[in-house]
């Protein structure tokens, strides 16, 4: 089916699917083994709510998530509001909530280096976005966030020390040095930085419970208990 997809470009689907989540070792087996259905709309009437539960009630991993668009005083789009997942499909969902854990993603794969500067600069940073700065909105002062570099994994962990989106410079250069445009910062004081070749790789978060939405900007790690032992390994991996 994928090689007759128009745009596939030739190869495995399984390596493909590798490159993807970057993970070399997920197992073949594994895929199609952990399917999940979310039903994702503004709002729903009390049929479709009756047949999510149903089909829950089936053990049919299926979920039912609202969102809502928040604009500001301008009637320009600011964010948009997504209620977490509760379904039991989750890991111990009752005692494993959000625990103030973020995941920024330093989007090294469209600028290289991109991610020491931000180390160096004490800050988390994107570019380019039409929005602006509002993919790295949603924080508050002490909150941690780990730094995911592409390829190699969580590299970093930090806390927000101003949770304000600012204009900034320094970490965005192109390959002549020049700055790229639309620019936006949140500062951080870094408390951990790993060296490549002891980063927390995505296959290791894997082996321990939690699979890292390395394609997010700057999101919720939404499950509080593993992301600590994330936070845990990163520690005793600089005390090692």
């Amino acid at each position: 089916m994928a090689q007759r997809y128009k745009k596939w470009v030739g190869g495995e689907l399984i390596q493909r699917f590798r490159e993807f989540i970057e993970s070399p070792e997920f197992p073949q087996e594994r895929i199609g083994h952990e399917q999940r259905v979310f039903i994702v709309a503004p709002d729903s009437d009390h049929r479709l709510k009756k047949i999510v539960s149903w089909l829950q009630s089936y053990d049919v991993p299926i979920e039912f998530i609202p969102f809502r668009l928040l604009a500001d005083e301008d009637n320009a789009l600011r964010m948009i509001d997504i209620a977490g997942v509760s379904s039991d499909t989750e890991a111990e969902p009752s005692t494993d909530g959000w625990a103030g854990h973020w995941i920024f993603n330093t989007n090294e794969t469209n600028a290289p280096g991109a991610y020491e500067r931000m180390f160096k600069l004490g800050v988390i940073a994107i570019y380019g976005y039409q929005n602006g700065g509002t993919n790295l909105e949603g924080s508050a002062h002490g909150q941690k966030v780990f730094a995911y570099v592409n390829s190699q994994g969580l590299r970093a962990l930090g806390e927000i020390l101003d949770p304000a989106v600012r204009p900034g410079v320094g970490v965005f250069l192109d390959e002549h040095g020049n700055q790229e445009p639309e620019e936006y910062h949140v500062s951080v004081a870094w408390k951990i930085i790993l060296p490549k070749e002891t980063a927390l790789s995505n296959a290791e978060a894997s082996n321990m419970g939690y699979f890292l939405p390395v394609r997010t900007v700057f999101g919720r790690l939404h499950r509080g208990r593993l992301a600590a032992k994330l936070e845990d390994e990163m520690k005793h991996r600089v005390r090692a």
